[in-house]
């Protein structure tokens, strides 16, 4: 099992009414009306980015830290999204 563990930041439209996570190093990101909707987005694009990478052996970015990330960020809230992937359960196209 190898666990993924990325600071997300979240930014929020007011005109719109929709939040966005963005993982910067991946080039990530998920939308949504609600935080959690968003979340649930974002962890669809971090799945299938991950997933696909390993498949194809694709070099994964290692994760910004956590401190930096909100340091670069002071207006706006960073959250961690984590996904654990049991690599043995991949197709290998390599």
């Amino acid at each position: 099992m190898k666990k993924f563990v990325y600071p997300a930041v979240v930014y929020y439209d007011e005109d719109n009414k929709i939040y966005l996570m963005y993982i910067e190093e991946l080039g990530v990101s998920g939308v949504g009306p609600t935080m959690e909707e968003c979340n649930i987005s974002l962890h669809d694009s971090l799945v299938n980015y991950i997933i696909t990478s390993l498949e194809f052996g694709i070099d994964i970015p290692e994760p910004q830290n956590y401190n930096e990330v909100e340091k670069k960020n002071p207006n706006k809230k960073v959250m961690l999204v984590p996904f654990n992937v049991d690599e043995t359960k991949l197709r290998n196209f390599t």
